[in-house]
């Protein structure tokens, strides 16, 4: 079995923009797995990436999401997209601003409505809770992100 590192990303706060893609490579979303996928720019798939049954999963971008050749969704599977317009300007899509409390036609991106110390846009951009201040409980300006990748055999 090959080990392979953990790599350590700090994000800061303040250096967050709108210019982020993301590309979801070859994957498996597995059996009892929930996850939605958040980009304010675009979402793309390359290589295999496959929804199992069971699997609950959803892509939510205010720009596109493009599924590649390869990409499946098993019987029993569920696989959403979210692609929606930005009326008010402020990075955030209204379906997200609509889940979220906050008011799709008022840009209130740089808010922070729930005092958290990360205004809403990187609320939206990290995949945290608008309403839960444990999104930052460091109350820093910024974030550390743990990414392991999984060991090829």
């Amino acid at each position: 079995m090959k080990i392979l590192p953990v790599v350590l990303l700090t994000l800061s706060v303040g250096a967050l923009g709108l210019s982020a893609q993301t590309t979801v490579t070859t994957t498996t979303y597995t059996s009892g797995q929930t996850l939605t996928v958040s980009d304010a720019v675009s979402i793309t798939t390359s290589g295999t990436v496959t929804v199992s049954s069971g699997a609950n999963i959803s892509y939510a971008s205010g720009g596109t999401i493009t599924l590649a050749a390869g990409f499946s969704v098993a019987l029993g599977g569920q696989f959403r997209t979210h692609v929606n317009v930005d009326t008010d300007g402020d990075g955030m899509p209204e379906y997200w601003e609509t889940t979220q409390g906050l008011n799709p036609l008022v840009a209130d991106g740089t808010l922070d409505k729930d005092s958290d110390g990360l205004n809403n846009l990187t609320e939206y951009l990290l995949g945290t809770n608008a309403n839960g201040n444990s999104s930052n409980p460091a109350g820093g300006s910024s974030i550390n992100l743990k990414i392991h990748r999984p060991a090829e055999d």
